[in-house]
């Protein structure tokens, strides 16, 4: 629903640019030349615009797939202390981020997994 509403936005922002476009090539000839470059300014700045909120609904989905995560990543990271703290592990290394200082010991995904009900 957010990446829709978010489209939904770009769209009709694009929509106005195209038809901004548009107008400008049909009455470019009959325009004088301040009218011309007062209607490039123009389609520049919404250029710009959709620019910034193209950013914008990237950063917004980022942080509300952040904020969507969080509770699955909080039970995760709860299980994985549980399951440290049960065998007496010291370091727990994630794997899955590629900073890996020592790759031998115990795999715990299996007990962790246990831990969620998974």
């Amino acid at each position: 629903a957010k990446t829709e509403e978010l489209q939904g936005r770009l769209e009709r922002m694009f929509e106005l640019y195209q038809g901004k476009i548009d107008e400008f090539q049909q009455n470019a000839p009959t325009m004088t030349e301040e009218e011309q470059a007062q209607a490039a300014e123009e389609i520049q700045n919404l250029e710009a615009r959709i620019q910034k909120a193209q950013q914008n609904s990237q950063q917004e989905l980022a942080e509300y797939d952040a904020e969507l995560k969080k509770p699955i990543l909080e039970k995760v990271k709860n299980a994985i202390q549980e399951v440290s703290d049960e065998n007496g592990y010291d370091l727990i290394f994630d794997l899955s981020t590629g900073a890996v200082l020592y790759a031998g010991g115990d795999d715990i995904t299996d007990l962790v997994k246990a831990k969620l009900g998974l």
